[in-house]
């Protein structure tokens, strides 16, 4: 079966299957559908959760034990498997298709994972979990659409909005679902069962500035160097304090820099963001990461005037850097 994604709810109040698989590149998306299995699972009395994340890689014999060791006073499990951006590899097809051509009606499978190709879809795995169970394919949220996605969202909060709020609030999260996901939710607390204008968007969140620190690491993370060069210039008209700045594209730096390197980032990140950031780290590549911490020295001069010149500009070399455009070497301040 598949499932859309406003459909699922709806379908979960009528049946709960054996098996689902949540796919999308949108983090927000994927983990609110993974949210509404989970809270139907344990309605039901699937009580007993187990969780497994590629750290290096999944554990498909732990998985394989966990199925076959249910006893006769056993409680329901509800198996969550994260792929994130990994693709499911013979070891992990073959361990799900054994499991699925078995299961035990007191364990659910839910695995989750980051946008499909079509190869992956024509793995067996995946096709019994379509047949046994369901699939959701999350899409993506673009410019364009984000503004029918928040009116949805607000009515889904009970508020409706005019045309020109919508459009500025769509504009103020343009490639931050997160942020706008936040946004809807501080104006139904409130403005509850309001028509939303102008002046409530400006009331709810005209005190921050449209930009902060961390809306950098998301174009990074995006690969958007023209995003990204707009927060700058938006954070610097706004009076943002650069040495900040440097401090969250550090921290971006050391993270990604460990993953091209095979190593275990030493700064803590978000479960829901790490696959997105081993996708950046694998297309920079080790040597341009470790070609950036190398700009940060000088970048951390410039911004302590012991350097000649606008502290801003080695600033945007090294944004662009890890935006997968770096400039020209003779135009990089290292």
């Amino acid at each position: 079966m598949r499932i859309k994604p406003e459909q699922l709810a709806t379908q979960l109040k009528q049946e709960l299957r054996g098996a689902y698989w949540v796919s999308g590149d949108e983090p927000l998306l994927v983990q609110e559908a993974t949210d509404i299995i989970r809270r139907a699972a344990l309605d039901r009395g699937f009580t007993e959760r187990h969780s497994l994340h590629p750290e290096p890689n999944i554990d498909w014999a732990h998985l394989f034990h966990l199925t076959q060791s249910m006893g006769l006073f056993s409680q329901q499990q509800l198996i969550e498997i994260h792929l994130g951006d990994r693709r499911l590899d013979q070891n992990g097809n073959q361990t799900l298709t054994h499991i699925l051509e078995n299961q035990d009606p007191n364990i659910v499978l839910l695995v989750s994972s980051n946008y499909l190709r079509a190869a992956d879809k024509k793995k067996t795995a995946y096709s019994l979990i379509q047949q046994q169970g369901a699939t959701i394919d999350i899409p993506q949220i673009n410019t364009a659409q984000l503004p029918h996605w928040l009116k949805q969202r607000l009515q889904q909060h009970g508020l409706t909005i005019n045309e020109d709020a919508l459009a500025l609030l769509a504009e103020r999260n343009e490639g931050n679902l997160l942020a706008a996901a936040q946004e809807v939710e501080k104006l139904a607390l409130l403005f509850p069962n309001t028509t939303i204008s102008l002046t409530h968007i400006q009331e709810a969140v005209g005190a921050r500035g449209r930009y902060d620190n961390f809306d950098i690491s998301e174009a990074i993370l995006a690969q958007d160097p023209a995003h990204a060069l707009r927060i700058l210039q938006g954070l610097k008209a706004e009076g943002h304090e650069p040495p900040l700045m440097l401090w969250a594209l550090r921290r971006d730096c050391r993270v990604l820099l460990a993953l091209a390197t095979g190593n275990k980032p030493q700064d803590y990140i978000h479960s829901s963001k790490l696959a997105r950031y081993r996708q950046v780290a694998q297309r920079l590549g080790a040597r341009s990461l470790m070609e950036a911490m190398a700009q940060i020295p000088m970048v951390d001069q410039a911004l302590k005037g012991l350097l000649p010149g606008s502290p801003w500009q080695p600033l945007e070399s090294l944004v662009l850097r890890l935006c997968g455009h770096p400039l020209p070497r003779q135009h990089e301040r290292i």
